[in-house]
């Protein structure tokens, strides 16, 4: 089934579940390649930790919470609705961030970092996708 044929006010009432849905899924992945590392990689669980679940897991999963919540929303308001769902996750994480520097967290702070990025970049993705599409629907 296609998102453009689903009623735009049922679209606004699954945008949290997209969201959701997408985040956990992201989390699952790479929980199961946490699980199966030492058989497929043979890398020690501290850099598991370190370097996959702050940085490429936190982007990863404010990445694509932030496109699937704007790939569902309806056309005429996705702009607004993609700053949005950006704030919500750009917001909490840097007034955690700034608060983050008085303690000797540092990888708390790269995990918060890295979801800041990963959000910003979802929602660079989005308005690219958006501006690439409006170019394509002005040359036809």
């Amino acid at each position: 089934m296609q998102v453009e044929k689903i009623p735009d006010w049922l679209r606004y009432l699954l945008i949290p579940v997209g969201m959701v849905v997408s985040f956990i899924a992201v989390n699952l992945f790479f929980y199961s390649i946490w699980m199966t590392q030492d058989l497929l990689f043979g890398i020690g669980k501290n850099l598991y930790r370190l370097i996959i679940e702050n940085i490429v897991q936190a982007s990863a999963s404010s990445l694509l919470a932030v496109f699937a919540g704007t790939k569902i929303c309806p056309e005429k308001h996705r702009m607004k609705i993609t700053i949005l769902l950006g704030a919500i996750f750009v917001i909490p994480s840097f007034l955690s961030l700034a608060l983050g520097f008085f303690s000797s967290q540092v990888w708390k702070l790269v995990n918060l970092g890295a979801v800041i990025l990963g959000s910003m970049i979802g929602v660079y993705a989005a308005f690219d996708e958006h501006r690439k599409s409006s170019a394509r629907n002005l040359g036809q």
